[in-house]
């Protein structure tokens, strides 16, 4: 009996310490941990922080050239909570759209060169290349297609709430 407990009580402490093994390699950190604080709070401020698209291209070509204004003034806004939102700004192309259109979950990876953004079932790895105060300049690769964007920290109370 004393040996069915001990297997039972070996494989529940496997089982525990292989899930918590699994979230530490995913390297999704909270973004309030100690050692993330500096650039988390460059990206999302004491509670938030909005950015404003200045340069994006896909494959090095040009991305923003097509955009209406109604498009370029759109904010990506980093809670400090690790929500991410992406807001309509102060004009909509539609009066329908929703001011949120985009909303899910953002960390620092863990050595803090990465932010993972999760939308939906989807990652997004975005490799920071240049973090300040006042630009956020990364890039990231897509089934193939090398993104690289330019943001600059944005007026949070333009966003759409």
């Amino acid at each position: 009996m004393k040996i069915k407990w001990f297997w039972l009580f070996g494989l529940a402490f496997v089982v525990i310490a292989c899930s918590q093994k699994g979230q530490a390699t995913l390297g999704f950190k909270d973004p309030a941990d100690s050692a993330n604080t500096s650039r988390a709070e460059k990206l999302s401020g004491k509670t938030e922080k909005a950015w404003q698209i200045k340069s994006f291209t896909v494959d090095g070509q040009d991305m923003l050239a097509g955009l209406k204004s109604c498009e370029l003034d759109n904010l990506d806004v980093y809670y400090a909570s690790g929500v991410y939102e992406s807001h309509e700004g102060n004009t909509k192309c539609n009066p329908a759209d929703q001011d949120i259109r985009r909303r899910g979950k953002w960390a620092l990876n863990e050595d803090s060169t990465s932010v993972d953004v999760k939308l939906g079932n989807s990652w997004v790895s975005l490799k920071i290349l240049e973090l300040s105060d006042q630009k956020f300049h990364y890039t990231s690769i897509n089934k193939g297609h090398v993104t690289e964007a330019v943001l600059t920290a944005a007026d949070a109370s333009k966003k759409q709430d």
